[in-house]
């Protein structure tokens, strides 16, 4: 009866040892799953998104639900009281485009906005053969009501003699 008993015990304390061991790596488990979850809720109330200016939100990139690193781009802002036209220009009119000219954009249904060209692209779009002009729009005499981001409309160009394409 001696053996079987010490037997007993020394198995018994050793379950009750792996049983502590077992306790304490599950300890050390729930501490980092806290840790972790103080973490996510700090960096939680970080999450505010500021646009550097006031502006219409365009081209939004990310989406509910998205995750992004710090610093992605989640859309962009233009600044209404800047607005610039792009278009594009047929390579046949390329020659009569330069930096600096005025040119005219007209928005169904309103009156005549002016512009002045800022911005070349160098490269023809092949496969549609044209190239990419911008302009800035004259915002002092422009008239809020006139054109908002996104607007669509035609750009009239002068060419040299003065008359409209």
């Amino acid at each position: 009866l001696g053996a079987p008993a010490r037997m007993a015990v020394t198995s018994a304390r050793a379950e009750y040892a792996a049983a502590g061991a077992q306790g304490g790596a599950a300890a050390a488990k729930a501490q980092a799953a806290r840790a972790s979850r103080e973490q996510l809720e700090k960096d939680l109330a970080h999450t505010t998104v500021v646009s550097p200016m006031d502006g219409v939100i365009t081209n939004i990139k990310a989406h509910v639900g998205d995750v992004t690193p710090v610093g992605t781009p989640l859309a962009r802002v233009f600044d209404p009281s800047q607005l610039i036209i792009r278009f594009a220009v047929p390579r046949e009119h390329r020659a009569a485009i330069a930096m600096g000219q005025r040119v005219e954009l007209l928005v169904d249904g309103g009156r005549p906005i002016g512009a002045t060209v800022t911005s070349i692209s160098g490269a023809q779009e092949p496969p549609i053969n044209f190239t990419v002009v911008e302009a800035d729009i004259d915002d002092s005499k422009t008239p809020r009501a006139d054109i908002t981001v996104a607007s669509v409309g035609r750009v009239r160009i002068a060419d040299a003699r003065g008359a409209k394409q």
